[in-house]
């Protein structure tokens, strides 16, 4: 009896043992992200990424609002999103290291976030759109969401500007942040065709197309660069590109639902080139979708992004 007891008692323990277990978080990985707890480590870090970013200063949203009346307007806003730090900590891929959401000033409102993988490996992901780039509260939803409130094309003037506001749920997939996409649906994606224009600077213009077995034909027009300072790309390329990207590629297209995205997207800025893209899928229907650069839809931001890094991350011929 009391050999019984004990094995009972010891079978006890193990699951309570196991239990608690579980209900430990997973130990995290250190990195550099994890020791940044001044504004001046964190503002260091963020201008270290480009030089576009040199004159970034760390602020709460409400605090880099220049007008004292409207920034009261903001700050109430703001409070009441429960938006009121500069940045915030999370592991929003869930790969075990701590990523970096900031806020602050550079040539108006930005917000950032920093990934981390590892080994003082980040990448820096901008969030900030283009018709709404001075009004915007990103708000972490939980560990994995961030809920990006903000305004398109706010007139302050208008007493009632705050109640047009918006949101978006953003998440980490296909290497960036995208709005979150619960619907389970797959098309049978035969090409994908993508044009890039000119715009009144230096876009690089250059068109793409891929087919299902992942050949790939490149047209470099101008202004093709991998750098500063670099070779220039220019002319017509062919390659079997990698399965991994045409994954990437295809897995994105799937998760945005393009079918459902709209025809067109207008633009903001006339610094930016007009961007078509072609799919032809499910035997013989055509879905067109052409961005005069508004970069309103976080989807298609990433999408152009991959065919914009195809240029380089390929072996063209």
């Amino acid at each position: 009896m009391n050999k019984m007891c004990f094995q009972m008692k010891q079978a006890l323990l193990l699951l309570l043992l196991l239990t608690v277990c579980h209900l430990l978080p997973a130990q995290k990985n250190l990195s550099k992200l994890d020791s940044l707890h001044s504004r001046t480590d964190i503002e260091k870090l963020i201008r270290s990424f480009t030089a576009m970013n040199k004159s970034f200063t760390l602020k709460p949203v409400a605090e880099v609002v220049k007008d004292k009346k409207l920034k009261t307007a903001f700050k109430k806003l703001a409070d009441s999103l429960g938006v009121t730090k500069s940045y915030y900590k999370s592991d929003f891929d869930h790969n075990g290291y701590t990523d970096l959401l900031v806020t602050g000033e550079c040539f108006g409102l930005q917000v950032f976030v920093v990934m981390s993988f590892g080994k003082d490996s980040f990448n820096l992901c901008w969030l900030t759109g283009n018709g709404h780039i001075d009004c915007a509260f990103p708000k972490m939803l939980n560990d994995t969401v961030i809920r990006y409130f903000f305004i398109p094309d706010p007139h302050y003037q208008n007493p009632d500007w705050h109640k047009s506001l918006q949101y978006k749920d953003l998440v980490y997939q296909y290497g960036g942040f995208i709005e979150q996409d619960r619907l389970d649906k797959k098309y049978a994606i035969s090409k994908i065709e993508f044009k890039a224009g000119l715009c009144y600077g230096l876009c690089p213009e250059f068109s793409l197309t891929i087919d299902s077995g992942r050949q790939s034909v490149l047209k470099a027009i101008q202004f093709n660069f991998r750098e500063f300072n670099s070779t220039e790309l220019k002319g017509t390329f062919k390659t079997t590109i990698t399965d991994s990207a045409y994954s990437t590629v295809t897995g994105l297209l799937q998760y945005i639902n393009f079918p459902g995205l709209n025809d067109y997207y207008p633009g903001y800025n006339e610094h930016s080139s007009t961007r078509t893209t072609i799919i032809t899928y499910d035997n013989g229907k055509i879905k067109t979708i052409e961005d005069d650069g508004s970069a309103e839809n976080y989807g298609l931001r990433r999408l152009y992004n991959l065919f914009f890094d195809l240029r380089f991350n390929q072996d063209w011929k």
